[in-house]
């Protein structure tokens, strides 16, 4: 969620093989409160309110993307335009959350891919492409201005900013996170 000084929301994918992921899903109930350290790293949102910003996510590193996105949505910003690819429906963490800002928000555009649909998601109302992401169809949406933040895994991340240079997106506008110890694109 956006920072508000007195608690930070996380949201934590459990996963087979996870010790933490595992613990926090079996010892603990939604809404409990935990004593933690403060997030660490260099991943942050720092724009003017004025600047566009494109949020690229994949799977879980939509969970950054949604704290930025609070944060800009509690100011009056520029647009920002979220894209989000995943696997399906069943593995889409904040559908909702994410449609309902959205049909509130004027300044809030996203579109989501699905690698995979499932028989039950509906294209136009779950998703809105099919497969990898790719940016060329539309580039015209990009901002040449904007600011670019991306997370998710390292060949999604590899994948975008490449699209994102040869789209002629400079090197300075594109930030991103790599779980665990920083390395670069």
């Amino acid at each position: 969620d956006a920072p508000n000084g007195r608690s930070y929301r996380i949201g934590v994918k459990r996963e087979n093989e996870g010790l933490v992921s595992n613990l926090l899903h079996n010892e603990f109930d939604i809404g409990s409160e935990l004593e933690l350290i403060p997030p660490a790293g260099d991943f942050f949102l720092n724009t003017e309110p004025d600047t566009r910003v494109v949020l690229l996510s994949a799977g879980v590193g939509l969970t950054p993307m949604l704290s930025m996105l609070n944060s800009r949505l509690q100011q009056d910003c520029a647009e920002t335009l979220w894209l989000h690819a995943c696997e399906n429906g069943a593995q889409h963490a904040f559908a909702e959350e994410i449609r309902r800002k959205q049909a509130e928000q004027t300044n809030l555009k996203t579109l989501t891919w699905y690698r995979q649909p499932l028989e039950t998601d509906i294209q136009g109302q779950d998703y809105d492409l099919k497969g990898t992401m790719v940016l060329e169809p539309i580039a015209s949406m990009l901002p040449s201005e904007g600011q670019f933040y991306c997370c998710g895994p390292i060949g999604f991340m590899q994948s975008i900013k490449a699209q994102l240079l040869a789209l002629g997106i400079e090197e300075a506008q594109i930030h991103y996170e790599v779980f665990g110890p920083h390395q670069g694109l």
